[in-house]
């Protein structure tokens, strides 16, 4: 969608309005599939830190009848990733309930997600299929060690293990997408993600997150999500953020800070192709942040959920 076409529409008068849990601002997925190494060995768990924050993302698995063993499955990544995660918070916020219908076709679940279709194996159908094979599998934990805010002495070790996706039931035909299930497909989240998802929630326009994952830009999505959520508070421009900290927290595969304040600075006119209002400056060592208007209205965002970020 061009951004002209964005920008006459308020999102919410365009029925855009969408949700993402704030634990993949604070840090993000993978940008590539980094499941196995390269002599074939499997990557267990994936861990991105912002400050005394950190994210795991745990490989799953299923078992395989054919060689009699579990198997892993892969760690979630890429834009689809990021896309299924924002429609599942958009669809749990929205109706205030973990339990979340995917339509009686798989071809239903596409058009819902309004994603363009293409066949094959290296097409979006089976690009779609996999990551949500790969969600509905993975787990999830969160740590904070640290100090206690506002205290002098005290310190804190706190964290939690959980599977976002607490159950599932698909009933789509693998070999017809259009073929309508006599049962309706659905999921459920886990009570303590829904919740965490409902109170910390980043608003978006869900027409942006689909216009940068058709453009296969999964740095992108993190920084428009990143740049929305902080515009939410900020309120006098940011100290210098340095591109290393900027690379921990959603840098995922780059070797070194060089390379990815080249690919943030290319994502980045991307993000504000599609966000012009937002004040990202570029500073010697790393960007600044200056107040900027929200992408999303405040009012709107706040009328649809009791709390941000």
């Amino acid at each position: 969608m061009a951004a002209a076409e964005i920008r006459q529409k308020p999102v919410v008068d365009a029925g855009e309005l969408g949700f993402i849990t704030n634990l993949f601002v604070q840090t993000s997925l993978p940008h590539r599939d980094v499941s196995w190494t390269a002599t074939g060995e499997p990557v267990t768990a994936w861990t991105r830190r912002n400050g005394l924050f950190s994210l795991t993302i745990q490989n799953g698995q299923v078992f395989n009848e054919a060689t009699k063993r579990h198997e892993y499955v892969g760690l979630p990544f890429g834009t689809y990733a990021r896309l299924l995660f924002a429609w599942l918070g958009t669809e749990a916020v929205r109706t205030q309930s973990p339990r979340i219908g995917l339509g009686g076709s798989f071809g239903a679940f596409m058009r819902n997600l309004q994603i363009p279709r293409s066949g094959g194996p290296k097409g979006s159908e089976a690009a779609l299929r996999n990551q949500l094979h790969r969600i509905t599998r993975a787990s999830l934990s969160w740590e904070y060690a640290g100090p206690v805010p506002r205290g002098a002495t005290q310190r804190v070790d706190a964290g939690q293990r959980i599977f976002p996706i607490e159950s599932h039931a698909v009933f789509w035909d693998p070999n017809n997408p259009d073929r309508h299930s006599t049962w309706e497909s659905e999921l459920t989240l886990n009570q303590v993600f829904f919740e965490h998802l409902v109170r910390h929630h980043v608003p978006v326009d869900m027409r942006v997150i689909r216009t940068l994952a058709q453009a296969n830009a999964p740095l992108a999505m993190d920084i428009y999500v990143w740049l929305t959520s902080r515009m939410f508070t900020l309120q006098r421009a940011t100290p210098m953020i340095p591109w290393p900290k900027l690379m921990e927290q959603m840098g995922s595969t780059h070797r070194n800070p060089s390379e990815f304040a080249r690919e943030f600075k290319e994502h980045a006119t991307k993000v504000l192709v599609l966000y012009p209002d937002a004040h990202l400056l570029y500073v010697k060592g790393g960007v600044r942040l200056k107040p900027s208007p929200t992408h999303v209205p405040v009012l709107a965002a706040v009328a649809a959920g009791p709390e941000r970020g």
